[in-house]
């Protein structure tokens, strides 16, 4: 199989959290083309992905898959959620200290 994996941008909190609650129509307003893939409009990048293998690990599936195509579609901050929060990008800036040359 295959999907598509879009790359929110840090202005699309809103989208990010819709289609990660549980109502049952949360994809009502993300388009879809006729082979059931969908590049959030707005985002960041895509990645077109063929499923190479899933792996059951309790209540999820994790899956790994190889990118067959992929777009930048706009130049921004991407949108960041790791450990139950969001996060901002550190750039390397943020991690030199003083009197770095």
């Amino acid at each position: 199989g295959s999907f598509t994996a879009s790359i929110l941008a840090s202005d699309q909190r809103h989208i990010c959290e819709t289609i990660s609650g549980w109502a049952p129509d949360k994809f009502r307003d993300i388009p879809f083309d006729d082979t059931g893939s969908c590049v959030i409009p707005g985002c960041v990048a895509w990645a077109q992905c063929e499923i190479e293998r899933e792996i059951e690990a309790g209540d999820h599936t994790i899956v790994l898959a190889r990118p067959t195509a992929l777009r930048v579609e706009r130049s921004v901050t991407p949108l960041i959620f790791a450990r139950r929060r969001y996060h901002r990008p550190l750039l390397v800036e943020d991690l030199r200290g003083p009197g770095w040359a």
